[in-house]
């Protein structure tokens, strides 16, 4: 026979709290399963349209956080103005356009100049100057030139600009007439088809009425990017042309150095043929407040029609180079664009001398002091001065003042 032994009753009160806990446990398991599938509560499935918007809060919409601007750490490689990288991508799409720019008196004043990366001054017949302008940043210009005759040395300039697209108004070239000679450097249209350059005539041009009724139907050519651009298009399509300028070598530039370190120089005037006429003497005077050269043609501040301001580059550089007249029955002259020979560049109010280097049609002039090393350029417009001589004998007089 058995005897009842009474249970302890500090272990059954901790078996139904351990009981309670498991309970407890399981309960919780089975809510949080259930929620996470999303039964409880219903959640809204994004897509990949779902976009970010501003939440009303009492009754007022909250404006949306603007995203950071974006660093303007990439440079130009024409001229080294700063752009943001979304700027900089766009730039490499298009290809650098060469207008070639009449520079006769009655052509002047000109529309555009002072919008252009760089400019190249240069010779043509006769003592008369041309203009070379390179636009690459800006293509939205409404009114540019006016536009002339395209010369063999012009394309030696452009070429290295990842082979621009040069717009001009007619070219030197030959017709195997008995007053000919035949030069390869004096064959500009020959040229164009031996190099396949983008040549871009006639089709992206009008005449100035007003104008040519006033100087000259010959001086009243002009252009616009709102012709040149489906122009572009156009021969894309139909020429095969093969846009952008990711080659484009860049050279060496500075920021603006401050003002109390700034030269003190004045002034220089050009002569390009040392004629006694100042027809086409240019002038550039430094204003040390903008770090710019105030240019003058003929004893006249250099205004652009486009903009109505004077044309105020922050670099002039004065390059020298070997010419020579063609013989070829046209009168022209022949100017070596490849090698290297002495260079003056002005910037940030001194003259720094020294030497341009160019290897090859399409490789990039570079300028480098005595010592070997490469002169940084100021960022900003470059205009070059293509000074002539003969040898050891300037023809071109250069005077500073």
């Amino acid at each position: 026979m058995y005897e009842n032994v009474p249970a302890d009753k500090s272990k059954i009160r901790l078996r139904q709290i351990f009981a309670s806990l498991c309970l407890f446990l399981v309960v919780f398991a089975v809510i949080f399963a259930v929620d996470a599938a999303g039964i409880l509560r219903p959640r809204i499935l994004l897509d990949a349209a779902y976009q970010l918007v501003s939440p009303e809060i009492a009754g007022m919409m909250v404006e949306a956080i603007p995203l950071p601007a974006q660093v303007k750490d990439h440079a130009n490689p024409i001229n080294g103005v700063l752009m943001t990288k979304t700027e900089y991508d766009a730039l490499m799409l298009r290809s650098p356009i060469a207008i070639v720019t009449n520079n006769f008196t009655s052509a002047r004043p000109q529309y555009g100049l002072s919008k252009a990366d760089t400019v190249m001054e240069v010779l043509a017949e006769g003592g008369i100057t041309r203009y070379v302008p390179i636009y690459y940043q800006n293509y939205d210009l409404a009114k540019v030139g006016p536009v002339r005759s395209l010369r063999y040395y012009m394309i030696m300039f452009t070429s290295e600009y990842s082979d621009a697209v040069i717009f001009h108004e007619g070219w030197a070239g030959f017709d195997n007439t008995p007053v000919e000679t035949y030069r390869k450097e004096t064959d500009a249209r020959g040229a164009v088809f031996a190099y396949h350059i983008k040549s871009m005539r006639s089709g992206a041009r009008y005449r100035d009425m007003a104008k040519a009724k006033k100087d000259g139907y010959v001086h009243a050519l002009y252009t616009d990017f709102g012709r040149i651009q489906p122009e572009l298009d156009r021969m894309t399509k139909v020429a095969g042309w093969k846009l952008g300028s990711t080659n484009l070598e860049p050279v060496a530039f500075k920021f603006d150095e401050p003002v109390a370190s700034r030269g003190d120089f004045k002034s220089v005037s050009i002569n390009f043929l040392n004629a006694k006429s100042i027809d086409f003497q240019s002038g550039f005077e430094y204003d040390k407040a903008s770090n710019t050269y105030k240019r003058s043609i003929a004893g006249k501040p250099d205004m652009d029609l486009l903009t109505n301001q004077q044309i105020a580059p922050k670099n002039v550089i004065i390059e020298w180079h070997n010419y020579r007249d063609a013989n070829d029955g046209h009168r022209r002259i022949i100017i070596d664009m490849t090698g290297e020979d002495k260079v003056q560049v002005l910037n940030d109010g001194k003259v720094t001398e020294g030497k341009w280097k160019k290897d090859c049609r399409t490789c990039r002039t570079k300028y480098f002091t005595a010592e070997g090393t490469e002169i940084p350029l100021v960022r900003g417009q470059n205009w070059i001065v293509n000074a002539v001589k003969s040898g050891n004998r300037l023809v071109s007089n250069i005077k500073f003042d």
